[in-house]
């Protein structure tokens, strides 16, 4: 299993543990976001990374147009 994919799971099992319910996670490669995570009236949109200098120009143009 990827190291980003491990990191990927920790992060969803952090989250439901704190209550939160996360969406199907999204493997398709160099996508703005991972998944949506909600809690309440609290909506998170998640990007797991490693690396932050691996954030490509038009995923960072995405992220802006959420």
């Amino acid at each position: 299993m990827k190291e980003r994919q491990i990191l990927l799971f920790k992060v969803i099992e952090t989250l439901e543990t704190m209550g939160y319910i996360c969406s199907d996670s999204c493997f398709l490669g160099n996508t703005c976001l991972d998944f949506l995570a909600r809690k309440d009236e609290k909506l998170l949109i998640i990007k797991v990374i490693s690396n932050i200098d691996s954030i490509t120009e038009s995923q960072a143009a995405e992220m802006l147009k959420l």
